[in-house]
């Protein structure tokens, strides 16, 4: 296991996501994130609660996306389409962020 580098911002925003993960009225819609045509803003998809995906929306950046892949707490299987690795999310926030990096 090792410590993964975020900064107090990112971790405030990826437990608001934990947040909105476990309250979630349908478990079954995976929340994804998709890039603008110029990839420069994050769009936020499948996430019910308004406040939640404002607040997503204008707290999330491009380099936001880019650590939490290479934490390994989100997917890029398909260019600009990046997938929530839930479980590895969730599992972070309740460790306080002491994560596997595998």
């Amino acid at each position: 296991m090792a410590q993964c580098k975020l900064s107090k911002r990112q971790q405030d925003l990826l437990r608001a996501i934990a947040g909105g993960l476990k309250a979630r009225e349908n478990k079954d819609r995976q929340w994804w994130v998709r890039m603008t045509h110029d990839h420069g803003l994050p769009v936020w998809q499948n996430v019910e609660d308004e406040s939640l995906r404002q607040r997503l929306q204008q707290d999330t950046t491009l380099g936001d996306l880019v650590t939490f892949e290479n934490c390994g707490f989100i997917e890029n299987p398909v260019p600009g389409q990046y997938f929530l690795v839930e479980r590895k999310l969730l599992d972070a926030v309740e460790n306080g962020f002491y994560v596997s990096r595998k």
